[in-house]
């Protein structure tokens, strides 16, 4: 029998940042997942007007409803709905604007054992006029939380952990958080994994690509001062003296050359062509090949 694997999705939808659109593309590449049993929960953060397209049509598909709290509040209505009623062996947080290849779940689940409770990989970025691969590497538990506490990129939108795992060192996202709350759940897994002696697992190649767009929340935080409120209030929790100071430097050294630039302030373009098998030589990027399950 497959692996129950819960795929999480918070999303706030408005007329202005046509998340719907996104959303569908994010769905679709669920539904094209192999060699799991998924259960994709969606979490609808008050969006204006309420969502209500998505529904049982969709196989395995949840639409659960949330006054609007942030992407935090969201998420940990739809993991405690996973834990409640579907028992998933493995959980993953997927932005509602990102899209999965399809070997994407079924990758991260076979490298998630007992002694490797975390999975990560690269990650793959786009946009209208850009695209890229964020690389990483391998790290022991020790070596994974300094990084972190650097306040250095790691691909948080690929993490998928042990559910056992996640309940006892994650539990839920920090709602006081209204950005970098997976920053925040990568620190207190790798305390988790410290405490464990254990090693996240890495995936030398890319199972996400993260959408690059105007309505970004990501780069909407950075503009409006919300990330670096967070990423203050994410280092007192974890480190205090001197390390919270070189910490917190390192952290507005990595926001301040991160505004969007205006080459990529497009609508992101959509994907559902490569999704579904148009020829890949129509795009220069490599890493595209993935989303229609080819591995190069």
């Amino acid at each position: 029998m497959s692996a129950c694997v819960a795929v999480i999705t918070p999303v706030y939808c408005t007329p202005k940042n046509k998340r719907l659109e996104l959303l569908e593309e994010t769905i679709a590449s669920v539904q094209n997942q192999k060699g799991v049993d998924i259960w994709h929960v969606i979490v609808d953060d008050g969006s204006t007007p309420p969502l209500n397209r998505i529904n049982s049509e969709k196989q395995h598909v949840v639409l659960l409803k949330n006054r609007h709290g942030g992407p935090s509040s969201a998420s940990n209505v739809g993991i405690d709905y996973a834990f409640r009623n579907l028992h998933p062996e493995f959980i993953t947080i997927l932005n509602s604007d990102d899209v999965l290849y399809h070997f994407s779940i079924a990758d991260r689940v076979n490298a998630c054992t007992k002694e490797t409770p975390v999975v990560y990989s690269d990650l793959a970025f786009f946009s209208d006029t850009t695209s890229g691969l964020l690389k990483s590497k391998q790290f022991s538990g020790k070596e994974f939380y300094n990084y972190l506490l650097g306040a250095r990129n790691i691909p948080y939108p690929t993490l998928l952990w042990a559910s056992d795992f996640f309940r006892v060192y994650v539990k839920k996202l920090d709602e006081q958080l209204r950005d970098a709350e997976d920053w925040d759940a990568c620190l207190n897994s790798a305390q988790g994994l410290c405490a464990e002696k254990k090693s996240p697992a890495y995936i030398s190649h890319p199972t996400v690509a993260y959408r690059l767009h105007e309505h970004n929340l990501s780069q909407q935080s950075i503009r409006d001062g919300t990330r670096w409120k967070c990423h203050k209030r994410i280092l007192k929790k974890h480190v205090d003296g001197l390390r919270y100071w070189f910490s917190l430097i390192r952290s507005a050294r990595m926001i301040a050359p991160a505004f969007l630039p205006e080459s990529i302030r497009n609508p992101a373009r959509h994907i559902p062509d490569i999704l579904f098998g148009v020829p890949v030589e129509k795009y220069d990027d490599e890493f595209l090949k993935g989303l229609r399950g080819n591995r190069g």
